[in-house]
């Protein structure tokens, strides 16, 4: 088999990380274009292959089966990102906040932490009810098409990868999206809520704004909610961080987050 040179490798190690290291079946062909961009014919096959490998290499710096060059690559493109950040995040917050049976006192946190002061873990009321929230969804689902549409995507390639993503990477079937798109239902649970935020890519704001609309707001007496706020709160990375608090969360016998 033809050996990967560093530049194909480059490409795909940075494709992922561009990705959140996450990628789906769409994004895959994109990235065989753009390795026959650059004149690398590769099969769809050997591509996923090497897809895998640097999944596990860039959230596993010690993977045992990565080459030298793989190490090399993967290293280049972690130098110059956010992921290392987002694993101190992972490793510290999470084991801290969740895992405990109970919330730590507030001496145990810095006042910049991002579940805030022992106060905040209180029952909080619910927000009053300003906006529709079909009104809201229908925006924000809009700006992830204006956001994702390029010369390569199509809206309608754009829409189809979005509810894959729902129904691959958070459960959602393709039954509830269009349920909720017709305004079916008088309330959304948080969970789903809490899923559509993430397959949204929602910046805090707009995600404590679509909450709100439902007359929901992130409680800090809830574990499980003061993670998902926390990691809303990170700015790049999320899937990446999601991925790895679930595989903590099960390493200690604890659902995932979803």
């Amino acid at each position: 088999m033809r050996r990967w040179s560093i530049i194909e490798d480059s490409i795909v190690c940075k494709f992922l990380y561009d990705n959140d290291i996450f990628i789906s079946a769409q994004d895959m062909e994109f990235l065989l274009l753009k390795l026959k961009e650059h004149n690398f014919n590769r099969s769809k096959e050997a591509v996923s292959k090497r897809v895998h490998n640097y999944q596990y290499l860039l959230t596993d710096r010690q993977a045992r089966y990565a080459t030298e060059q793989e190490r090399i690559v993967a290293e280049g493109v972690l130098s110059e990102s956010q992921i290392s950040d987002a694993q101190d995040w992972i490793s510290g917050y999470t084991k801290e906040v969740y895992l405990p049976e109970r919330l730590t006192h507030e001496s145990s946190y810095r006042l910049d932490d991002i579940a805030g002061t022992a106060s905040h873990y209180l029952s909080i009321q619910t927000p009053d009810v300003t906006e529709s929230f079909y009104n809201v969804f229908d925006e924000l689902l809009n700006k992830y098409y204006d956001k994702h549409i390029n010369d390569k995507k199509t809206l309608g390639a754009v829409k189809k990868a979005f509810k894959d993503d729902l129904v691959t990477n958070y459960g959602i079937s393709i039954d509830t999206f269009n349920a909720i798109r017709r305004e079916k239902y008088e309330t959304v649970s948080r969970r789903i809520l809490f899923k559509l935020c993430f397959a949204l890519e929602l910046d805090y704001d707009d995600a404590k704004r679509l909450l709100a609309s439902v007359g929901y707001d992130f409680r800090r007496n809830i574990k499980f909610e003061v993670v998902i706020e926390g990691i809303l709160k990170c700015e790049s990375h999320r899937r990446f961080i999601v991925w790895e608090v679930n595989d903590t969360l099960e390493q200690n016998g604890c659902e995932w987050l979803f």
